[in-house]
């Protein structure tokens, strides 16, 4: 996360500059811009949104309170757990706090969400974290990557290392079904086997409250493995003679996506 911070606020600063300079007749040093940066400060993302927070707010400690030449007010608001407290905050600071950029969004779908709203209003939203596929982007730009792409990435992998089924599972919110979708469709077409119940589609936990993880099997009991700096998924040497081979016995390895 820490990697993002400083990329963030300087996109930010980049399109502040750019868009100030067309439409501000005032010298950008004379006029105070407000900044609304939308995050979870509370429950299961708290972590990552009190890091975006931070960040931001050492940015603009490092950088004498400017952004994009112009001495800069940051205005928190609460992103929620539903689509709908999201918009709330956005409504609240484009409305009535005027804001000239919205920034954070930890949860992927609530940039879809806030899409009209920042469209409408004609002010730039700059992401922090990933974000899904959209037909239109003229006002949204992103300093990471998108749903899709880590699962994309991440299948290649797994097909070559893992000989086996894979039981694919992760959270039940934008991020978490679009990182599954990309692997499991990129995994399924190398020739990849799922062992989710229907062989295709990915298991989803609630969110953002998880408090049982379903189990594809009861594990047996095994001999304490040596001890080791280090663990890996990879076959196992057979101690039976050649003559003798021990019998197989099918594995399945499970794969938690996104976070």
């Amino acid at each position: 996360m820490r990697h993002l911070r400083p990329s963030v606020a300087t996109v930010l600063a980049i399109v502040l500059s750019t868009t100030t300079a067309c439409s501000a007749p005032a010298p950008p040093s004379a006029e105070t811009i407000r900044i609304g940066l939308i995050a979870n400060l509370t429950g299961s993302f708290e972590q990552p949104g009190s890091e975006l927070r931070d960040g931001f707010k050492l940015y603009l400690d490092m950088n004498g309170g400017r952004l994009g030449g112009h001495p800069a007010e940051v205005l928190f608001a609460d992103e929620g757990y539903t689509r709908d407290v999201a918009i709330a905050s956005a409504k609240k600071l484009l409305e009535e706090d005027r804001v000239s950029a919205i920034t954070g969004i930890i949860n992927g779908g609530n940039v879809t969400a806030l899409l009209p709203l920042v469209t409408e209003h004609k002010v730039p939203l700059v992401g922090a974290l990933g974000r899904p596929d959209l037909s239109d982007v003229t006002w949204v730009w992103n300093t990471n990557l998108l749903s899709v792409e880590p699962g994309r990435a991440m299948a290649p992998f797994v097909r070559q290392q893992v000989n086996g089924k894979v039981y694919a599972i992760g959270p039940n919110f934008q991020g978490g079904r679009d990182e599954l979708r990309g692997f499991t469709e990129k995994f399924l077409a190398l020739g990849g086997k799922l062992a989710n119940p229907d062989g295709t589609t990915a298991t989803f936990t609630p969110f953002p409250d998880t408090t049982d993880l379903p189990r594809t099997s009861t594990p047996s009991p095994r001999p304490t493995p040596p001890r080791s700096t280090a663990s890996s998924v990879r076959a196992t040497p057979s101690t039976s003679s050649p003559s003798t081979p021990a019998p197989k016995s099918p594995t399945c390895h499970c794969l938690p996506l996104a976070s």
